[in-house]
């Protein structure tokens, strides 16, 4: 286990291969678990009020 932040997606690497960027089997490409993505704000969960642009 590493004290990495969750992004989503797993780092993968083969030899005499470019690394791999994949979608992490458990979490599903989302960067928030199933608990705090089941919590909305005006119909918007956390990813996608993270996601959002200020102007």
């Amino acid at each position: 286990m590493t004290d990495q932040k969750p992004t989503g997606m797993a780092n993968r690497s083969a030899p005499a291969i470019y690394p791999a960027a994949i979608l992490c089997e458990e979490g599903g490409g989302h960067r928030f678990n199933k608990t705090a993505l089941q919590y909305q704000l005006y119909g918007k969960n956390l990813e996608e009020i993270m996601s959002l642009t200020i102007e």
